[in-house]
């Protein structure tokens, strides 16, 4: 079992949403590529670092958690399925909510070395139906459209959980957090069961927003190429 692709609105969401955030390091604002202007990848030494940077926390993430819940031990499989006690969803869906959160720290803390003011961390973007082109929406953004419609508000946004940019602020690689349960389970995409996106492709909705394919992080297979 995997997390689902249509996510609940994330932890950190709703706080920029409803108070004012502490950022270690504000981000340029994202330029989303297109046929004529593209970013310009990061040098292979640098992203290197990022990528094993981004493993590392994902890892951390994943063994604290399981420590918290079972004492270092990973669940099984028949866990990953049931619904938690007190909870609305399964232990596979819980578990992948709270190591996401788990983790935004550690990547806070390493992208600000390595890649000051060009990570977003789940950024989120809106596609605007009339052209066709897709917008990034910023904290007070988000505020706003939550504080006049609510949390139906984002409705059909999407949310990949880590952007860096270049030095133009071009976004030129895309990740996706994934914690499959159990553990020996391989990270993939998942088809979206509802909303706007439905029966698409989590990873092909990300790369159409912007402008690049993206990739799959877990605690196992590390940053996985598709390629």
């Amino acid at each position: 079992m995997a997390e689902t692709a249509q996510r609940s609105v994330s932890t950190a969401t709703k706080i920029a949403a409803g108070a004012t955030v502490v950022v270690t390091t504000v981000a340029m604002m994202p330029q989303i590529n297109s046929a004529e202007r593209r970013g310009v990848a990061l040098a292979t030494d640098l992203l290197a670092k990022v990528e094993r940077a981004i493993e590392q926390c994902v890892r951390q993430a994943d063994q604290k958690v399981n420590d918290y819940h079972f004492n270092g031990r990973s669940p099984s499989r028949e866990l990953c399925q049931q619904v938690k006690m007190g909870e609305k969803t399964t232990w596979a869906v819980y578990l992948g909510l709270f190591k996401h959160e788990e983790s935004w720290p550690c990547l806070r803390e390493a992208l600000d070395k390595l890649l000051p003011k060009r990570y977003l961390l789940h950024p989120r973007f809106q596609l605007n139906e009339l052209t066709g082109t897709w917008k990034f929406l910023n904290e007070e953004q988000v505020k706003k459209i939550v504080s006049e419609h609510g949390w139906k508000g984002l409705w059909g946004t999407i949310e990949p959980d880590i952007v860096l940019m270049d030095e133009k602020g071009f976004i030129v690689h895309v990740y996706d957090l994934k914690f499959p349960c159990p553990e020996f389970n391989n990270a993939r995409w998942e088809r979206y069961k509802g909303g706007r996106w439905h029966d698409e492709m989590q990873g092909r909705v990300y790369e159409r927003a912007t402008g690049v394919k993206p990739r799959l992080v877990s605690p196992r297979q590390g940053a996985i190429r598709e390629d």
